[in-house]
């Protein structure tokens, strides 16, 4: 009796964190939240678990977590494939158009200003917190960040970074506001390294802490073999259509303008190459399992 009573409770708990979270982060939020990624390739879906580090990246697992639970990722592809780093969370990927490699950008700004729940929100144009910037602020050593114990993630095998990109000649010249880490009050810092939105970072091999980028989140066991899984199939793949062909490769390279939507560089034109799969890589799913 007594040992269902306790069953029953702790199914009562889990049900009141799971009605909480769909509106906030709510009290029954973890050290290590734990998400689920399903990507496709080829025919076949693999599933990826991670470990979250909120002590180590707060805003940067918020936020994350946010995106993930609104659905954002979802359909969305590795739009820069690389030996050592795969992108993602930018684009979706279109077979019917030869534009910009079939890339099709996701409409960051428009979509996470409509989020009805604000609490992902770190960085604002203004010290009263009243013009949100929707970007992220960058929780690396670079950045003047520092913890009271342990030390940053270091990338390994399948980990996630946030990236961002280069905000251009004059970054210098843009200036925002953040809460301090210290918790005591706000501060200007500069836009350069607080401005990612979206875009994150596989990591495919293990180069240790990147004190310009926070790394904040790392498979599970189980989540490592299905990773592993995937890179054979993609380099069997590889392999099979490309080996004997030195003219075709699997990638593309292919320059896209990008800032669609930042009200501080969307008239920069800024251009970045990247090396577009010529077979998809789709992220089906990010869905939140334990916040």
């Amino acid at each position: 009796m007594k040992r269902t009573m306790k069953k029953l409770v702790s199914a009562a708990l889990a049900a009141t964190c799971i009605v909480g979270s769909a509106a906030t982060f709510s009290a029954c939020t973890t050290n290590h939240p734990e998400v689920e990624m399903q990507i496709s390739f080829n025919g076949t879906t693999y599933t990826l678990e991670y470990k979250l580090y909120r002590k180590i990246a707060p805003n940067t697992v918020n936020h994350f977590l946010a995106l993930a639970e609104n659905h954002y990722y979802d359909g969305l592809c590795i739009h820069d494939y690389n030996d050592d780093k795969w992108y993602g969370g930018v684009y979706e990927f279109n077979a019917n158009t030869e534009e910009d490699g079939g890339l099709v950008y996701q409409d960051y700004f428009n979509i996470v200003s409509a989020y009805e729940n604000k609490d992902f929100v770190s960085v604002w144009k203004d010290s009263a917190k009243t013009l949100p910037t929707y970007t992220l602020y960058g929780e690396f050593a670079e950045n003047g960040m520092t913890l009271a114990k342990g030390d940053f993630l270091s990338q390994s095998l399948g980990s996630l970074s946030m990236s961002y990109t280069s905000k251009g000649e004059n970054a210098d010249e843009y200036t925002v506001f953040a809460e301090r880490f210290d918790g005591n009050g706000m501060r200007s810092v500069n836009y350069e390294k607080n401005s990612a939105t979206s875009m994150f970072a596989i990591n495919i091999t293990g180069t240790g802490i990147n004190k310009n980028y926070a790394t904040f989140a790392t498979l599970t066991e189980e989540g490592e073999a299905e990773f592993n899984k995937l890179k054979d199939a993609i380099a069997n793949y590889i392999k099979n259509n490309f080996s004997d062909d030195e003219e075709a490769t699997f990638t593309q390279e292919v320059e896209i303008h990008y800032g669609q939507g930042d009200s501080f560089i969307e008239d920069a034109e800024l251009t970045a190459v990247y090396d577009v799969p010529s077979k998809p890589i789709i992220i089906k799913s990010v869905k939140v399992l334990k916040y």
